[in-house]
């Protein structure tokens, strides 16, 4: 899909009161390459920075293979682009990642995480990680809950190995037993959300500019708001009272408390949630074959 097209839709999502863009691909790193660009994304990136009425724009599945420097300094210079990575690292263990087929290995993904966080102070960074490949040991599964330990990642999503008609891996051998896969993940996952929350309580007592999403299920005196680093439906929300906004306004919060994966903080002023069609953001998809890995 050329950039014209995704940047006239972009500006008549503006004009229509929409505040956030999410886009949204199977590999979005790699943007433009079945149409001859070469750094697509950035390309894309740079158009999309000049619709005014859009105040945030936020990519995900973006790969490894492809981050240039030119990309994160974008991104570090660029306020209408959220200081938000979503990056699927998939393993940490060489061995592992040769099976995948993943290109790099654990020293090139390391200094990668480094190199980004260089690049883009405050940058929030999510991944994901597949366990039970087959073949995945415990010593393998062991290396890869330390390097989490270790990077302190913001948001972890752990995802269990199927086989897949058509792929190679389906005929691999040492295939990982489905208690054994699902011990893993739930070990992962509790082990991210002691991380996540440890780093949410780095928020308690700041003022922080969140968009309003619409009513709480959880209560009809609470509105859910998120702030730049967390993606609708999957990263957590700021919970905060009702007052005089609507939902695609922004406000500020001061965090209050916290909640595992949620913050909880009491707005300037008040907050009162009315029905809108801009309250959730639109994606923007390349077309691409494929699904993504969510």
């Amino acid at each position: 899909r050329p950039i014209d097209s995704i940047v006239a839709e972009a500006k008549r999502l503006g004009q229509e009161g929409v505040k956030e863009l999410n886009l949204i691909s199977q590999d979005t790193i790699n943007y433009g390459v079945d149409i001859g660009l070469k750094q697509g994304l950035t390309a894309l990136l740079r158009e999309l920075i000049t619709v005014d009425d859009v105040r945030w724009i936020r990519p995900f599945y973006l790969y490894p293979q492809q981050v240039t420097d030119e990309l994160l300094e974008l991104y570090a210079g660029a306020p209408r682009i959220t200081k938000y990575l979503d990056m699927p690292l998939q393993h940490i263990s060489d061995r592992m990642l040769k099976r995948m087929h993943r290109l790099g290995d654990r020293k090139h993904i390391t200094k990668l995480v480094e190199r980004i966080r260089t690049k883009i102070p405050g940058v929030f960074f999510r991944t994901a990680f597949i366990v039970g490949f087959p073949g995945e040991t415990d010593e393998h599964f062991e290396e890869l809950k330390q390097f989490i330990l270790d990077m302190e990642f913001d948001r972890v999503a752990v995802f269990l190995y199927s086989d897949e008609e058509g792929t190679s891996a389906v005929d691999l051998d040492h295939k990982v037993e489905q208690a054994v896969m699902e011990e893993r993940r739930n070990e992962l996952l509790a082990l991210q959300e002691s991380i996540s929350e440890s780093k949410n309580r780095e928020y308690l007592g700041r003022t922080i500019e969140v968009l309003i999403d619409g009513k709480s299920e959880e209560s009809d005196r609470l509105l859910e708001a998120r702030h730049e680093g967390l993606a609708p439906e999957i990263d957590g929300v700021v919970y905060c009272e009702r007052g005089v906004a609507k939902p695609g306004d922004f406000v500020s919060v001061t965090v209050t408390d916290v909640a595992g994966y949620d913050l909880i903080g009491q707005p300037a002023s008040g907050v009162e949630a009315r029905a809108t069609s801009s309250a959730s953001p639109t994606l923007l998809m390349p077309k691409k074959s494929g699904a993504g890995y969510r």
